[in-house]
């Protein structure tokens, strides 16, 4: 067995300049962009219905090309002595309002948050983030 190690978008790379002629059997990734990627250029192929069936369909990429092994949370904290807690936004979309403008901070660098992006655009629409 030969197992290649890099980050996620390198051996996505590497697979992508590969193309059909790659012997990655698996691909196990940390981050969801390199896997559209693969699945935008049709270097994934759908996994099997055993496979699939122990998973949440919701956990499932549409073309059964993938699906979810892990989960991660994202938190919001705020400051008690600036802001009430009745005065917090109903949801982090919220915080795109005019009315959130320069009271919050973010790392935008951050693969992580790079991902979230993506997913709020991907599950609700490219103006959901542009209040």
């Amino acid at each position: 067995m030969q197992i290649r190690r890099g980050n996620s978008s390198q051996l996505a790379n590497q697979i992508i300049e590969e193309g059909q002629r790659s012997p990655a059997d698996v691909f196990y990734a940390e981050e969801s962009p390199p896997l559209a990627a693969l699945a935008q250029r049709g270097l994934l192929v759908t996994l099997p219905e055993g496979t699939l069936a122990q998973v949440r369909p919701m956990y499932i990429a549409n073309d059964g090309s993938w699906t979810g092994v892990t989960a991660r949370s994202r938190v919001t904290i705020f400051n008690k002595d600036l802001i009430d807690e009745a005065d917090l936004p109903e949801s982090t979309l919220d915080m795109a309002s005019p009315e959130w403008e320069g009271r919050f901070a973010f790392v935008p660098t951050s693969g992580a948050f790079q991902q979230q992006i993506i997913a709020v655009k991907e599950l609700h629409g490219r103006e959901a983030g542009l209040a």
